[in-house]
């Protein structure tokens, strides 16, 4: 259990997180991959947790020798990803009830995650997410993603907190570790891994679900 402290600030990531888009984005690399006549492997995708879209269509390029351009893959890519998003993509249990009491906590919301802003923000007004959050950063708006820190140091700059006010809700072991050599609080929310999993990282603590994080946050206010 975290002890008591002056955290003001909750960065939320988005895929696995807030979102249950794991088997999601799975099919998308599966279905990615097999229109250029190749199989994937769950092994592979998780080890592309983490990085942007360009990110992994770069290390599938060079690991696949796929001969189309950088750009047309993208777009490829990115086709696939906003038809699954608009169809199929789910809030996971009790996060509107989650980001309220944060919100009448006086807890400033912050999204920050690898993924493109067109595709978030259409998913957030959609689902009028929106409005909960003060400020949010995005995968196109840092060169290197996670586990490299620079997206949690970009977002610790940009909406001006020390290290000790921010707390980082995680999912996979990519994003934990860009939270924590960025010396953020990590709470790794269970989805993306077990529990059994989450133990071996650097998070400082660990919930199953929404009700559970809601819980630990009291800490923070009572």
């Amino acid at each position: 259990m975290p002890q008591k402290s002056k955290i003001k600030a909750i960065f939320f990531d988005f895929d696995g997180t807030l979102v249950d888009s794991i088997q999601l984005l799975y099919e998308v690399y599966i279905s990615f991959l097999y229109n250029y006549g190749i199989k994937g492997s769950y092994t592979e995708f998780k080890s592309l947790n983490g990085p942007s879209i360009r990110e992994v269509i770069m290390i599938l390029k060079r690991r696949y020798n796929l001969s189309l351009s950088n750009e047309m893959l993208f777009s490829a890519y990115d086709k696939l990803l906003r038809e699954f998003y608009s169809s199929k993509l789910q809030l996971r249990p009790h996060v509107k009830e989650l980001l309220n009491y944060c919100k009448t906590k006086g807890f400033f919301l912050y999204l920050v995650t690898s993924a493109e802003e067109t595709l978030i923000k259409q998913f957030l007004q959609k689902s009028k997410l929106e409005n909960f959050f003060t400020g949010f950063t995005f995968g196109n708006e840092i060169s290197k993603s996670k586990p490299d820190p620079e997206i949690y140091l970009f977002a610790t700059g940009k909406f001006n907190y020390n290290e000790d006010e921010i707390l980082v809700i995680e999912d996979s072991e990519n994003g934990i570790n860009a939270a924590s050599n960025a010396k953020l609080k990590v709470c790794a929310i269970e989805g993306t891994h077990p529990a059994a999993f989450l133990k071996e990282t650097k998070a400082e603590f660990i919930v199953s679900n929404m009700k559970e994080l809601k819980k630990v946050l009291k800490v923070y206010v009572d």
